[in-house]
């Protein structure tokens, strides 16, 4: 069964469908996941962030695997952790642009 199918179970069964259960450090989330794990669990976003900081700590052209040549970073804009704009576009003052009914002429 595929997660989709998972959830599909779950929902016609009357079952809450729980979030994704990946590692803390996970280089795959997206900025949302991110934003819960900052704003929702403050230990698990300090050992992600820990373990950013760590992963840069690898020697820069000597790693042992061909892919660790250069600094790596855990979020996909390659900054450090803690230093990374999670805001939502609404938050951005973006949000606006959701509601043009096209008046103002631009």
């Amino acid at each position: 069964m595929s997660r989709h199918d998972c959830q599909q179970w779950l929902e016609k069964h009357g079952y809450p469908v729980p979030p994704k259960s990946a590692c803390i450090f996970c280089p795959y989330k997206t900025d949302a996941e991110w934003r819960w794990l900052r704003d929702n669990d403050a230990d698990a976003w300090a050992e992600a962030c820990r373990i950013d900081a760590l992963i840069r700590g690898t020697p820069n052209g000597q790693g042992v695997l061909p892919e660790m040549q250069r600094a790596e970073y855990l979020h996909r804009s390659r900054k450090p952790l803690p230093e990374v704009d999670l805001s939502t576009a609404e938050e951005r003052g973006q949000g606006w642009l959701l509601e043009c009914e096209g008046r103002c002429g631009l």
